[in-house]
């Protein structure tokens, strides 16, 4: 018996230290629209009152507890919680840069209004935890710091569906998706993308114009749609990063592959930027025609596996190895090409070297 008592105590104790309330805080007690007073209640620091007012940025923190449907309104410090649904039924309402996490998502963040065109600006921070699902649909600009763990489905029926995020992004999700019926929602990044484990980003126009940082153990992967990358550098710091759009990739800039990590790339691509292929890190190209351009110089000190036809311009200088394994494949190294690494491997295929230098182990 005291043995129970104990841990009920010991459990009542961590409940009321992450529920705590302040004075000013507002929640939801029914479903409805935000201008409906009766669905909300404000606290006075003792108890749970009746709201007077709607709550706006100008109060305290505001808890999502049921289905609520916005309308033009500017809002700051918001968390929608588990099985809540927070829903822009205007053309548009912005989450405000206040005190502390502007908007915090447990559960469901809808994006669109009865059009499926609303727009949601987050001027502040946005935070999607790994139960919380973004469904954006229409446009949808974050202006603030993004940490994504959870699902976004941009889908809609326009053409200018689109997220916009104009600083850092922290990605951890699960998804990152266009809904099936309506694919290739646009999803523009001005911050730098960080990628910090696994998931999958499938069906969507992706334009990143900062830095691409791969970290996690866990690997992940670019499906379909079309993938844009103007900033200056990929690098795949850890795990493994699979690109696989539908659309030719034309890549002008840097890719960094550190220790132990793999880049695969399944779609036809030209690379014009240098790139730096660790020890034990492995750059694998298939399924469709690679160019490396004479703008390019590949440090080789891992693994360049081949298994599509591939043209290669560059140098490619280190202690690595290139291995051709692709069936009914060519590999043509221009005669303007200088390489000089440990091994050539050529398992299956055929490999066309005007000019190899110092390689040893070829096959």
């Amino acid at each position: 018996m005291k043995k129970k008592i104990i841990v009920l105590f010991i459990s009542i104790i961590f409940i009321n230290s992450n529920y705590s309330q302040t004075s000013g805080e507002y929640r939801t007690i029914n479903d409805g629209g935000w201008n409906n007073l009766s669905i909300w209640q404000i606290y006075d620091g003792v108890s749970w009152n009746p709201a007077t007012i709607e709550p706006s940025y100008h109060s305290g923190p505001i808890s999502i507890l049921h289905n609520v449907w916005a309308s033009g309104d500017t809002i700051d410090e918001v968390a929608v919680f588990p099985n809540a649904t927070l829903s822009n039924m205007s053309p548009s309402y912005v989450i405000n840069d206040g005190i502390g996490i502007d908007m915090i998502v447990y559960g469901t963040l809808n994006g669109a209004n009865l059009d499926n065109q609303g727009q949601i600006e987050v001027v502040g921070k946005l935070i999607l935890k790994p139960s919380g699902i973004f469904r954006g649909s229409g446009s949808t600009i974050v202006n603030g710091i993004t940490e994504i763990e959870g699902t976004i489905v941009n889908s809609g029926p326009f053409v200018n569906t689109s997220i916009t995020m104009n600083d850092t992004v922290n990605f951890e999700a699960k998804e990152f998706r266009s809904h099936p019926s309506y694919p290739t929602g646009n999803v523009i990044v001005n911050g730098y993308f960080n990628w910090n484990n696994g998931g999958v980003i499938q069906d969507l126009n992706l334009t990143i114009n900062q830095s691409f940082i791969k970290n996690g153990i866990l690997g992940g992967s670019i499906n379909g749609g079309n993938f844009v990358m103007n900033g200056s550098q990929i690098s795949v710091q850890e795990g493994t990063l699979n690109i696989a759009p539908l659309n030719y990739w034309d890549y002008p800039g840097n890719i960094n592959l550190s220790g132990g990590t793999s880049l695969f790339v399944v779609c036809p691509a030209t690379f014009s930027g240098d790139i730096n292929v660790d020890n034990n890190a492995v750059l694998r190209l298939q399924n469709n025609n690679k160019i490396f351009s004479s703008s390019s110089n590949i440090t080789l000190n891992g693994t360049l596996n081949i298994r599509d036809s591939t043209l290669i311009n560059c140098n490619i200088i280190g202690n690595g190895t290139i291995s051709v394994d692709g069936n009914l494949i060519e590999v043509i190294i221009s005669s303007t090409a200088t390489i000089q690494v440990d091994h050539i491997i050529v398992e299956d295929g055929k490999l066309d070297a005007n000019q190899v230098l110092d390689s040893e182990n070829s096959v």
